[in-house]
Formats: structure tokens, sequence, C-alpha cells
């Protein structure tokens, strides 16, 4: 077993959630990869151990911003990726 098999990226978790929300679990999931990508290389990576290392550590505006920005890479994520979509 190594380090990073005991951390994760909470940020990951937050995307995932946000894409689920806005396009729904039918969604084509190339896609959703595809806006998962984008959006989490607009945001900066929050390393943790347990989910409650976040909510202690974290200012309740801290943890706020941190949703807003998820939520506004997110929405730009799937405008990007429908503008760019390939023509099959």
């Amino acid at each position: 077993m190594s380090l990073t098999d005991q951390i994760q990226n909470y940020v990951e978790t937050l995307v995932e959630e946000k894409i689920y929300e806005k396009l729904g679990a039918d969604a084509d999931m190339d896609t959703m990869i595809d806006i998962a990508c984008v959006a989490l290389n607009q945001l900066p990576a929050r390393y943790i151990r347990y989910a409650v290392d976040l909510v202690f550590y974290m200012q309740p505006e801290e943890r706020q911003k941190l949703f807003d920005d998820v939520e506004a890479s997110v929405s730009e994520a799937i405008a990007y990726v429908e503008n760019h979509k390939r023509q099959a």
C-alpha cells in the first residue's frame, strides 16, 4: 500500500457531484469525463485523508468559496465541452 492510497483530492468528489447534479446520471460518460477533466484543471487540489479533515480545517467562508468555484468551473467546462464536441 502506498501513501497515495490513503489520500484523496476532495475537489474531485465535488466536481463529480456537481456534474451529476447538472447533467443527470444518464448523461454520456465520455462527455462527463471530458467535463471533469476541464473543470479539475481549473481548480486547485484539496487533498484529504478523511472528509472530516476538510470540515475541521476550513473556515465556512473558505468552504463556500470552494463550492462556488466548483460550480463556476463545472458550468464553464460544460459550455466548453459542448462547444468543442467532435462531429462524428
